[in-house]
């Protein structure tokens, strides 16, 4: 991953981060359950927490994005791996030789990703894919599939 797509997956963390915690503040300002005033939150506990979310938005492309590897090939199983992924509330955006890029369906889903939705699937070896994209996208499309090809396999023990 080049570090300007690092930077800009850990900026736009950290703005998910911050509106997040500014509505728990407003939500719990509004009913009184706040415990902290406007100075306090503006002072060493205001810059903690700003410290602490930029230390997780910092470190977030890290462990928020992954690749798995499942046995399947893209040639002979891509109906599968399509399917699968439709299932899934993706949409198949891009074919490019030996990958498969996949968007989020749905423009709320896309729109709380913050355009961080694509799941891609290439080919490794003939038969091994690769699937890569957000933690959450790659493990779900990961169970999805390999739970097809488990079917495929039973269905057709002859081949591989």
């Amino acid at each position: 991953m080049n570090n300007m797509r690092y930077f800009l997956r850990a900026l736009k963390h950290f703005v998910k981060m911050a509106l997040l915690v500014a509505l728990i503040y407003l939500a719990m300002n509004a009913t009184d359950t706040l415990g902290i005033n406007q100075q306090e939150l503006l002072g060493t506990k205001g810059a903690i927490l700003l410290v602490a979310l930029v230390a997780l938005s910092a470190a977030y492309p890290s462990y928020g994005f992954v690749e798995r590897t499942v046995e399947a090939s893209l040639e002979q199983h891509r109906d599968i791996l399509v399917e699968s992924m439709l299932r899934g509330g993706y949409s198949l955006q891009r074919e490019d030789g030996g990958e498969l890029r996949f968007r989020a369906s749905g423009p709320i889903r896309r729109l709380l990703a913050m355009g961080d939705d694509a799941v891609t699937i290439k080919a490794l070896t003939p038969n091994t894919v690769a699937i890569g994209g957000v933690r959450k996208g790659v493990v779900e499309a990961e169970f999805r599939i390999s739970s097809q090809m488990r079917i495929w396999r039973q269905e057709h023990p002859n081949q591989q």
